[in-house]
């Protein structure tokens, strides 16, 4: 899977080369769905600093924003739930 990464990550180590966007043009297969959104600059700013500062891609750090947001949605919905259970 990602032996074009690290066929062209060998070369640059042993041959110093500069990679340019075209050697990367192909998207990494993945199993999960692509989801893009806009963001204004502030908000990619800010997201950007999230990541570094966690050591996470920006996309990683996006992914974890959201797997969080809906952790807790689900967590809400279960408590909104059960209270409603409670009181029938």
């Amino acid at each position: 899977m990602h032996s074009r990464f690290n066929l062209l990550l060998t070369k640059l180590l042993r041959h110093n080369w500069v990679l340019s966007s075209e050697d990367f043009s192909t998207p990494m297969p993945t199993k999960h769905p692509r989801i893009s959104f806009l963001a204004d600059e502030e908000l990619r700013q800010k997201l950007e600093r999230m990541a570094d500062e966690q050591h996470r891609t920006l996309s990683n750090m996006v992914y974890a924003i959201c797997q969080d947001a809906a952790k807790q949605w689900e967590e809400q919905k279960q408590k909104t739930s059960a209270s409603e259970d409670k009181g029938q």
